[in-house]
């Protein structure tokens, strides 16, 4: 979401804030502390305060109150952090799934290499270089994604859901070996440079704080790590 846009949505909550009768208030301000010892984003936090004034403002000219339509603050801020963010420029879309599960597998791989090349001084040539990382980062950040698509909800607990999310993982797992030793024997080491341990280690933490940062931004939900 544009700054402008969330400058606007904050500007419009507080004047529904307005609106609302003491005990209300005191609902949303509770709510709001909630919402920040849960560490949402500002974004996310906006959005649902909007979704929870719009209808409670309406509420109110019928009687109702906070807990009424939403039960207590505990109960609805735990709905709210078990559900998928569903809204304006919050929701987490599949290419940025894909490039939180790219970065992890890129960083993963960056970190062995660099362990390969601190503890084992034969190791030249088993490397990961520069061509088979891209590699890595889009057949990784692709399966991770078809994982993460086909993850059980935790709710529902279905059989039929677990034995799905199975079978993919570990289909996902054989192609993406087999895909991954075909790449590093295929691609010639003339066009895929290495690098040095340290560069290695570094790229993998600097790659594994982007996934981290990225994850929180954009607020994704059932990531790995």
């Amino acid at each position: 979401m544009e700054q402008e846009k969330l400058n606007e949505l904050i500007s419009e909550n507080n004047t529904l804030k307005e609106k609302l009768t003491k005990r209300n208030e005191q609902y949303i301000f509770s709510l709001t502390k909630a919402l920040d010892v849960a560490n949402l984003t500002e974004e996310r936090q906006a959005v649902i305060l909007n979704d929870t004034l719009k209808p409670l403002v309406d509420g109110q000219k019928s009687g109702q109150t906070a807990r009424q339509l939403f039960g207590t603050v505990t109960e609805y801020t735990t709905v709210l952090l078990s559900s998928p963010a569903k809204a304006k420029g919050v929701e987490g879309k599949s290419w940025m799934y894909m490039v939180d599960g790219g970065l992890l597998m890129t960083a993963m791989m960056c970190l062995v290499s660099a362990m390969s090349g601190f503890f084992n001084k034969n190791s030249e040539g088993t490397e990961m270089g520069l061509l088979s990382l891209l590699m890595v980062f889009v057949l990784g950040g692709a399966g991770v994604l078809l994982i993460t698509k086909n993850m059980p909800d935790r709710r529902g607990n279905k059989k039929g859901s677990i034995i799905r999310y199975l079978l993919v993982s570990t289909a996902v797992i054989l192609v993406w070996a087999f895909a991954m030793g075909i790449i590093i024997l295929a691609i010639p080491q003339s066009i895929n440079p290495t690098f040095s341990a340290p560069v290695y280690a570094i790229l993998g933490i600097g790659l594994f704080a982007a996934k981290i940062y990225l994850k929180k931004k954009w607020n994704l939900q059932n990531t790995f790590m």
